[in-house]
């Protein structure tokens, strides 16, 4: 309720939607470290925004950017009057047998006229939003990005190093899988090995 308090007087500006709401999902894992650098780039082209944690329901009269697909399992809560909301839909193919990817699916499905914007970081996502029956106008197709000031480019060198360091042969092909997190909603220092992964380890 204090972040609905702290953010409610934007609703009664004279000027709607005069900058834009990132609400964060409260855990400090991938999708906080996104929203900081979607609000750095915001601020570059000069887009006003402001930043919240676990808000409950939207608010009238605002743009509220979400960090992932699963408010629409709620989307009753968040798409009120004259909200304008955005989000991205990285993952959850609706056939793929998860409950969850399927449940906000369908809410998509069902609500697309809510929605405002979505993100899509390939065409074979695109495509499943697109079915939706949404306006293709509201989806974009942006790649998820890299910020080359912590992720530096690998220099052949640099390469030749790594092998030497982990004893891996030059020549071999090494490959690597970067999962986005642990086991559980803590810090994340249990690896969570997906089972197609795991699987291929055992084999």
């Amino acid at each position: 309720m204090k972040r609905i308090i702290e953010n409610l007087p934007f609703s009664f500006r004279k000027s709607a939607h005069t900058d834009v709401l990132f609400a964060s999902d409260g855990a400090d894992w991938v999708l906080s470290w996104e929203m900081q650098e979607i609000e750095k780039i915001a601020a570059e082209l000069g887009i006003r925004t402001r930043v919240t944690k676990n808000l409950t329901f939207g608010l009238p009269r605002q743009s509220i950017f979400f960090p992932s697909k699963y408010i629409l399992q709620q989307i009753r809560r968040y798409a009120l009057y004259d909200v304008w909301i955005a989000l991205p839909y990285f993952h959850g193919y609706p056939d793929n047998g998860e409950r969850i990817a399927a449940e906000c699916y369908r809410k998509l499905r069902r609500f697309h006229r809510k929605i405002r914007r979505i993100q899509v970081s390939h065409s074979k996502m695109r495509n499943y939003i697109l079915e939706t029956g949404i306006d293709s106008s509201k989806v974009f197709l942006i790649p998820i990005g890299i910020n080359l000031d912590l992720f530096k480019l690998q220099t052949p060198e640099l390469k030749k190093s790594m092998r030497n360091k982990h004893g891996l042969p030059q020549q071999a092909t090494v490959i690597g899988s970067f999962q986005k997190d642990g086991s559980g909603w803590k810090r994340g220092n249990v690896p969570n090995l997906s089972r197609d992964l795991t699987s291929s380890l055992r084999r």
